[in-house]
């Protein structure tokens, strides 16, 4: 009742599958492909095909258990060197599976297996194999711990979590494209944290696991925080002890010493972290002052009631990184430095951000007049619809929404948006105002002819077929299948908008007009035929 096969699929090395049936039908499915999305995919339903379609070409094998049930431990011996000098790759998953049945609760295990393992595992050229391999180790432990044999288990998660963390480089993060080898790691670092909580190993046993926690906390700093091993960081901050971030300590200072922006300023926040568990809060000041970064400084400047200083130093960090401004500036708020904020944010007059964060600062804490203005300004300076909305809705606060649109619409006029005022037209429903600016529009990377064209088919569908034939005229011009497919969806707009009108000859004239002029396009007549044109 168990069917089971290899599939090609888009990895180098084809997929693993199983479908167990019982009475009802399909029991149990299994599939090594990455597939997520509710189902089975599309393998396992090859495989149910397949079966369905051509059961004779399926072998039919007897159960492992029936056909070693009478061999003797010679002749199971002889089998497997055979199968191991036939595929060498079985040797490690024979050494590994002698491991784990060698492992005795209370009796060290011998990871030296396992290290192997996953150091030869982090070398495949294979994302997919990496996961499996990783996940197929991690059970190992799993199984273990579930036994009662914690000591064991945390072993196995310490060996296999260093060598995963370590074989975590540039080029496997570039295979590990969608974060499942992390989240596999994660997952091994989950398991150790469990452990620890749960057992008693010695001092220098648990000394090595927080040390490979640590190493998977660095490394994902290393690495610009792509959460390798979030987990690493949460276990360290609750279970490490003041003893235990004494030695911590020391490392990440010299982690500290060597590294820079964003990586120094992880670094430091996560020491802070762990002096305040340790019941040293009153250390994080000296240490940011220190080794913090600028930012950081700043920022503790800010909670001390430092503002003067505060705002100096953040005025010279943002000549070169203007894109903390909005960041500064909430600061100042939160420490009930509205003034200083406000100053600060008008000092960078020429960056967008400050706009942005004035108009949002007024909403928000201001008078309506002071909103209004603001509002105003971040329109004009780049209009889009979210703000003629939100300078809507402003502006409503002290009934002066009509002056209000009127003075924006005749700027944007002057200012030559035609595109704002089309938006802003079909946003308010006046399809003749759009259809009327739409002449007016010159080049630019969004396509209102087409938006303009679905908005008047109902109202104004003479002018909706003029735009959709130029589109249709244009398409063809391009001469390609991609180009012509595209020039047959506008057609398709003009014979059902002729045909709403009542004006089926016209229709007929202008695709008959078409296939004439172009005869000698048999890609395009093609196309035109697959439409139903």
């Amino acid at each position: 009742m168990e069917l089971s096969a290899e599939c090609q699929g888009s990895d180098y090395e084809p997929y693993q599958i199983r479908v167990v049936m019982d009475a009802k039908g399909v029991a149990d499915t299994e599939c090594d492909c990455p597939y997520e999305y509710g189902g089975i995919c599309k393998h396992l339903v090859a495989l149910l095909l397949t079966y369905v379609r051509e059961p004779q070409t399926f072998r039919i094998v007897q159960p492992l258990e029936q056909a070693l049930a009478d061999k003797s431990k010679e002749e199971m011996i002889a089998i497997i060197t055979a199968m191991v000098r036939r595929e060498p790759k079985l040797l490690s998953e024979i050494e590994l599976a002698a491991a784990t049945q060698q492992a005795k609760p209370g009796k060290p295990a011998d990871t030296s297996v396992y290290q192997r393992q996953a150091r030869r595992v982090m070398g495949y050229d294979s994302p997919r194999l990496i996961e499996k391999e990783l996940k197929a180790l991690k059970d190992t432990a799993v199984r273990l711990a579930k036994a009662g044999d914690a000591l064991n288990a945390g072993a196995v998660y310490h060996t296999v979590l260093a060598e995963a963390v370590n074989g975590y480089d540039d080029l496997v993060m570039s295979m590990d494209e969608d974060g499942d080898i992390a989240i596999v790691i994660d997952e091994i670092a989950q398991g150790l944290g469990e452990v620890l909580k749960k057992s008693k190993p010695d001092a220098a046993t648990r000394k090595h696991w927080l040390e490979a926690l640590l190493e998977a906390e660095l490394k994902d700093i290393e690495l610009g925080g792509i959460d390798l091993a979030p987990s690493a960081r949460d276990i360290l901050t609750k279970q490490a002890t003041a003893e235990d971030w004494q030695w911590m300590e020391e490392r990440l200072r010299k982690e500290i010493q060597l590294s820079r922006d964003w990586g120094r300023e992880a670094l430091v926040s996560f020491l802070s972290e762990g002096l305040k568990r340790a019941g040293r809060k009153g250390e994080t000041a000296a240490l940011i002052r220190e080794m913090g970064t600028e930012e950081q400084q700043v920022h503790l400047l800010v909670k001390e009631k430092r503002i003067a200083e505060a705002t100096s130093r953040m005025q010279a960090i943002l000549k070169t990184k203007p894109g903390l401004l909005t960041q500064f500036a909430d600061a100042l708020v939160q420490a009930k430095a509205d003034d200083a904020a406000i100053r600060l944010v008008k000092g960078q007059e020429k960056s967008w951000q400050s706009r942005e964060w004035l108009a949002t600062y007024y909403r928000e804490r201001g008078t309506p007049e002071q909103a209004l203005a603001a509002q105003r300004e971040l329109f004009f300076d780049s209009p889009s619809l979210e703000k003629f909305k939100t300078l809507r809705e402003v502006s409503a606060k002290l009934k002066d929404w009509e002056p209000t649109r009127a003075g924006a619409l005749k700027r944007l006029e002057r200012d030559k948006q035609f595109g704002m005022l089309i938006e802003i037209a079909l946003h308010e429903g006046d399809v003749a105002r759009a259809l009327a600016a739409l002449p007016q529009v010159k080049g630019g990377w969004r396509d209102y002819k087409l938006e303009v064209a679905k908005a008047a088919e109902k109202d104004f569908p003479q002018e909706a077929i003029t735009i959709y034939k130029d589109k249709a005229q244009r398409a063809i011009n391009e001469r390609s299948r991609n180009s012509y497919a595209t020039a047959a969806g506008y057609l398709k707009r003009v014979k059902t908008l002729y045909q709403r009108i009542g004006a089926p000859r016209e229709w007929d004239s202008t695709i008959q007009a078409l296939r004439t002029q172009y005869a000698n396009l048999p890609a395009l007549q093609d196309e035109l035929r697959k439409a139903k044109l």
